[in-house]
């Protein structure tokens, strides 16, 4: 948080000076946009392409709206929402220096971070492999009912199968779960 903080103030800093006519709403807003920009970029050009194991050369352009009627929001899609708790690449397992922790002893624990110190939990989580992104069956045990809820609102909400969004990507329809 305090990376963003700072980068929403020197983008607000930069505008002030390309526009020293605006008011402090509207530099607090536009720089709060071009940091939504941001982070859009590095979730879909890094973060998802990253994970994802394919190179599906995801690219964010905010220019292809440019010369479009199109209403900016700081909304994101109720999809992507759900997508991007990542849930599978939790661990099963939490290793911290030579300790190995379970979810159960780890999460609200802030013991452990006294305990080694914020240094070394840095260090360990740089080391630590994640979880499995695909294959199915793959969701830790202790973050299952976050799983369970996210999946039971997706159908409340009447979200697509995943073949639909498929299609409306122009990918192959799955016809298995093999």
């Amino acid at each position: 948080a305090t990376i963003w903080l700072r980068e929403h103030n020197r983008v607000c800093d930069v505008l002030k000076q390309e526009h020293p006519e605006w008011e402090d709403e509207r530099l607090f807003q536009t720089s709060r946009l071009i940091l939504i920009g941001e982070t859009i970029k590095i979730v879909i050009e890094d973060y998802v392409q990253h994970l994802s194991g394919y190179h599906f050369k995801l690219k964010f352009d905010p220019e292809l709206l440019f010369s479009q009627q199109f209403q900016y929001q700081n909304r994101i899609a109720a999809e992507f929402n759900t997508l991007y708790h990542w849930h599978p690449l939790l661990p099963d397992t939490f290793h911290i220096q030579e300790e190995e922790y379970s979810f159960k002893q780890f999460l609200y624990n802030n013991s452990i971070l006294l305990e080694h110190g914020l240094a070394q939990f840095v260090e360990s989580f740089t080391r630590q492999i994640a979880g499995r992104i695909a294959g199915g069956r793959n969701v830790p045990v202790a973050v299952q009912a976050v799983a369970k809820a996210s999946i039971d609102q997706s159908r409340e909400m009447k979200y697509q199968s995943l073949n639909e969004y498929r299609k409306r990507f122009s990918l192959k329809p799955y016809t298995s779960f093999e």
